[in-house]
């Protein structure tokens, strides 16, 4: 993902189309169901053998129908972090996750004049210690020929939108070992705490039922 924070000529243009009445959280409901909530502007930092003429790129929440985009990307990620055989989302259940209601899963996409280059996926979830609900970013991914544009931290500006709407944090994992994404982390104000995660998957627990 882009490490490099944006510039001062980023323009940011956010469109909150949802009429009065509803609360923060409906609005951002609604936005993200009609994928109204769009952030955009031109990547005039990128490095300059990167880059040729000035690019605009905007950052949109992600609908049902994005759901071919979100699988290719998904694997392309997966593909990069070497684990292609782990990635078991199909285009099926990625849009029945992004069209429920509430959305199972949500998404954001940043996207150029190439398509999508980017995402960003994230649930809500309670925490019980904070007497909260949270909003759990899952993945975010910035292809490697465009990194360096700031679009990781517009990604994570995204989140930052939605989250400061609904009053919510946001929590989320990385591998120990990936110090650049933990210098990123850093610089936009996130605190980090070791951690170690468990996974328990159905075949371990119905081993464990069996005993």
């Amino acid at each position: 993902m882009g490490r490099r924070g944006g510039s001062a000529d980023e323009e940011r243009t956010t469109r909150y189309g949802a009429p009065s009445g509803l609360t923060v959280g409906d609005r951002i409901t609604r936005m993200q169901r009609l994928g109204k909530m769009t952030t955009a502007w031109d990547a005039r930092n990128m490095s300059p053998e990167k880059l040729t003429q000035p690019t605009t790129y905007r950052v949109r929440v992600a609908t049902e129908a994005d759901a071919p985009v979100l699988l290719a990307l998904l694997r392309e990620f997966a593909a990069h972090e070497e684990s292609a055989q782990f990635m078991l989302a199909t285009e099926p259940r990625l849009r029945e996750a992004l069209g429920a209601t509430p959305p199972l899963l949500r998404a954001a996409l940043v996207e150029g004049p190439e398509g999508a280059v980017g995402f960003a996926t994230y649930t809500v979830d309670f925490m019980t210690w904070a007497n909260s609900r949270v909003l759990r970013l899952d993945d975010l991914y910035v292809r490697e020929s465009v990194r360096g544009a700031g679009l990781g931290r517009a990604l994570m500006r995204h989140l930052a939108e939605v989250g400061t709407a609904e009053e919510l944090p946001v929590r989320w994992e990385m591998r120990p070992e990936n110090a650049s994404a933990r210098a990123f982390y850093g610089r936009i104000g996130a605190i980090s705490r070791e951690k170690t995660v468990f996974r328990w998957m159905p075949d371990a627990m119905r081993r464990f039922l069996a005993e």
